[in-house]
């Protein structure tokens, strides 16, 4: 479909993460397309692919094509802090790691003409949605976040994850509400709270707008920066 629209050759492709959503697709690409991802990603899908795959299909349902998928080796691979430009033939895109966001192999996707930056996972979609701390690691994601804003020019436009082109401002809601959990949390902690008594106190009614509140604040964020400011005393 991109070719088809595009009317251009599918020269790159980059995979933001291992998530079956941004790479499962790698199999279907003409064979002559080059696919770029992070070298933790790589990892992940060499060592645990087929478990990746169960879990999909748990969360997602048989039939869906998911048990059709066979994993594809990237053609170029980004390590820990990269930093790498692609030509398009006049058109420079820039792919970057920032840093853990959600993932430890999450990459960002810069093309400086048109001040446009592809997020990836790390911020899904516009507020009142909130970042997914799936892997843990409240203060990487948190300073992250932070990293990317302050690389993009105010008038820069983002492409979330999953969901429609927002501002840079927009992505200041995401930072906001880290800060807020890893205060609300790092009290807890001070007070000598547990993790049941932290989830229970660390409600943060200002961004609960969210559908998806009820499962990500208390059963993934809270209970990730609990044990993320715990480790780091």
């Amino acid at each position: 479909m991109v070719a088809k629209e595009a009317k251009k050759p599918i020269i790159y492709a980059v995979n933001t993460s291992f998530h079956g959503d941004h790479s499962y697709g790698n199999m279907y690409l003409p064979k002559d397309t080059k696919i770029i991802q992070h070298e933790v990603t790589q990892d992940y899908i060499d060592h645990h692919f087929e478990q990746d795959t169960q879990f999909m299909m748990q969360n997602f349902g048989q039939g869906r094509g998911i048990e059709e998928i066979v994993p594809v080796d990237a053609d170029i691979l980004v390590g820990k802090g990269g930093d790498i430009k692609v030509d398009l033939g006049g058109k420079s895109v820039e792919i970057i790691d920032f840093g853990f966001a959600q993932t430890g192999g999450d990459l960002f996707v810069w093309e400086p003409e048109s001040k446009t930056m592809w997020t990836g996972n790390p911020i899904i979609t516009v507020k009142p949605s909130l970042p997914w701390l799936l892997d843990g690691h409240l203060l990487e994601t948190l300073a992250s976040l932070k990293a990317m804003k302050a690389f993009l020019p105010e008038d820069a436009t983002i492409v979330p994850g999953h969901g429609s082109p927002m501002t840079v401002e927009d992505i200041q809601w995401h930072i906001d509400y880290l800060e807020a959990v890893k205060t609300g949390v790092q009290e807890a902690i001070d007070e000598g709270l547990s993790l049941g008594e932290t989830v229970a106190r660390v409600k943060l009614p200002e961004f609960q707008g969210y559908a998806l509140y009820g499962w990500v604040h208390p059963g993934l964020n809270v209970p990730a920066a609990y044990r993320d400011l715990s480790a780091n005393k």
